[in-house]
């Protein structure tokens, strides 16, 4: 078995800090980590749902109620993007179209593909019918055809490249709320929160796929481990042979069976079986900028998949004081921003003091703020770290240490976890875990 496990974790001073996978989802509802962690004894620390939200002009705390109301129209609009994913492929959508709604539209008997680009809506009073403009796929804009509604001549078509940014955008100017300045920046930041889901910037997430995985999710609460990931790994690990600091960059398949890797010092590993699970990041890395080399080839499914799976990024600043100056218990609070470049920037913070009783602040960065720290160094990081501090808190000493995570350009992991990036499908997940050549099959003792 070949696999980088990325502990990433810090143990100055007695203690741990994850600078890579932290929570542990839903420990109640079958989760065998869960079940692993209780039966080697590692302790656990249950997240509580508070998060004070800091409002960024001016840093104060948001009051309660512009807080509830954003989240509430948050989720309203999660809820209706769902609603619209369900109904796109449907007569009834075709109904009362809306911008960027894709059909199928009969010309000259034949069926085309087409895009609603403009709307007209009926008066009411039967002098102004309902109408959409059509762009036809591929054709001219002078082919552009205005169609009275509701037609026969339109018929339903699966909607392709839609993001959930657009879906969100969409659906926010639909539901006909008006935010102020306030409730903007709070909006930011639940889009931020999403992005931080999703490790990726909205606008590279599938709308229709972004959350095939939801029905597999564990029921209960979610956790941390105080001790970190690694406390678990070394119990579990205890007895077994593992090379360490080995980095494989050839597998191949011999052509009499059996498997090959070579590692990068040029060892030469034999085996019946290989079982492979570097980073997806790693794996659409191609073998011209450093990539693991396969012979044969990867099969072209399998390549394609990779391609279309997004593998995004979630940095962290890890930030050691000297005592505990933030006056918040909870486990989490956030900070607004005023737009979308900068809502992912230091935009959420874990209280470690609280699961650890050590005074370190983890600051996350999300959607493409997460892939702009990677090109500052640790100085300017700190700063921008500390300002947003100063922002909620007013002063605030140096730290003793500061971390930096950069997970986009490890090459041990090149991102943080994966995303169902526009044009992937859920699917693709499977396609990606499939065996090459003959399957492994469990066997058993009577």
């Amino acid at each position: 078995m070949l696999t980088r496990v990325s502990l990433a974790l810090d143990r100055a001073e007695g203690g741990v800090v994850e600078l890579g996978a932290a929570v542990l989802m839903g420990v109640q509802g079958g989760n065998p980590l869960a079940a692993l962690c209780r039966q080697h004894g590692v302790a656990m620390h249950r997240l509580s749902n508070a998060c004070p939200l800091h409002d960024g002009a001016g840093g104060k705390l948001m009051p309660p109620e512009t807080d509830a109301q954003v989240e509430q129209l948050f989720n309203l609009l999660l809820e209706e993007a769902g609603k619209e994913r369900e109904a796109e492929g449907s007569e009834t959508a075709l109904l009362d179209p809306h911008v960027g709604l894709e059909a199928q539209v009969l010309w000259q008997g034949k069926w085309y593909r087409a895009k609603v680009v403009d709307r007209v809506n009926a008066n009411g009073r039967g002098k102004v019918e309902a109408r959409a403009l059509l762009h036809y796929d591929g054709f001219n804009p002078r082919y552009d055809e205005w169609v009275v509604l509701p037609s026969d001549r339109l018929k339903p078509a699966k909607a392709r490249g839609q993001d959930l940014g657009q879906a969100l955008e969409r659906q926010l100017k639909r539901s006909g709320a008006v935010l102020d300045a306030a409730g903007r920046r709070a909006m930011h930041w639940h889009l931020a929160n999403l992005e931080f889901a999703c490790a990726a910037d909205l606008n590279s997430v599938s709308a229709e796929h972004w959350d095939q995985d939801d029905a597999n999710e564990y029921d209960g609460d979610h956790v941390v481990l105080p001790q970190g990931y690694g406390a678990l790994l070394e119990r579990m690990a205890a007895g077994l042979a593992i090379e360490y600091d080995t980095v494989v960059t050839s597998v191949e398949a011999r052509p009499g069976g059996g498997m090959r890797a070579v590692t990068r010092g040029g060892t030469v590993h034999h085996a019946n079986a290989l079982v492979m699970t570097v980073p997806l990041g790693v794996l659409k890395r191609p073998e011209r900028d450093g990539g693991i080399r396969f012979t044969p080839p990867l099969p072209a499914p399998k390549l394609a998949a990779l391609e279309r799976l997004g593998f995004g990024v979630l940095n962290k600043v890890a930030l050691f004081f000297d005592e505990a100056f933030w006056p918040h218990t909870t486990d989490f609070f956030g900070r607004t921003a005023a737009n979308k470049s900068e809502r992912g920037s230091f935009f959420l913070f874990f209280n470690v003091h609280a699961c650890t009783g050590r005074p370190v602040i983890l600051a996350l960065m999300a959607g493409s703020a997460a892939k702009s720290l990677e090109t500052l160094d640790d100085d300017e990081i700190t700063e921008q770290a500390l300002a947003a501090l100063r922002q909620m808190f007013g002063l605030v000493p140096q730290p003793t240490r500061v971390i930096v995570t950069r997970w986009g350009t490890d090459e041990f992991s090149f991102g943080s976890y994966s995303f169902v990036g526009v044009g992937a499908t859920g699917a693709d997940y499977s396609t990606v875990a499939e065996p090459i050549g003959m399957p492994l099959r469990a066997q058993t003792r009577n």
